[in-house]
């Protein structure tokens, strides 16, 4: 999965965006929410000693797998029907995209200001049963 290849020049942008966006997707779609990362880098002179050759060990740490405790939702005069709009469910796996697809779903529905995924949310979590609550504020429009 990895965007670098043996022989190829190292690219510290590629590796980040792989290691910290993509792959902590990844990782966060199958309910892995403290994946963590780390990268050792091992410099050595190359042949001709104007090049040098870069050996990356990766630590992946993925955490604890968490499941969706309670979805709340917190706001004045908000329709019944919200739970039909997430795409995620009590006691399902956490999946972060299906996360971001129902915030998708409530900011598509015309019937609130828009929803930050982040600020908008509050995700309080229990390490030690491995569950993720989410409490999602919202505000109708017009109010």
């Amino acid at each position: 999965m990895s965007p670098l290849r043996k022989g190829e020049i190292a690219d510290g942008e590629k590796l980040s965006e792989w290691l910290y966006d993509k792959l902590k997707q990844r990782y966060g779609e199958h309910g892995y929410i403290q994946y963590t990362a780390e990268v050792t880098p091992e410099f050595k002179s190359g042949p001709n000693k104007s090049e040098g050759v870069v050996d990356l060990e990766i630590e992946i740490d993925e955490g604890r797998c968490f499941k969706v405790g309670k979805i709340k939702f917190a706001g004045e005069q908000l329709p019944d029907n919200l739970e039909s709009m997430m795409l995620i469910h009590e006691g399902d796996v956490y999946n972060a995209s299906l996360y971001e697809k129902s915030i998708d779903n409530l900011n598509n529905s015309g019937l609130f200001e828009f929803v930050d995924k982040d600020k908008d949310a509050d995700f309080r979590s229990n390490e030690e049963d491995a569950w993720v609550d989410i409490t999602i504020k919202l505000k109708r429009k017009g109010q």
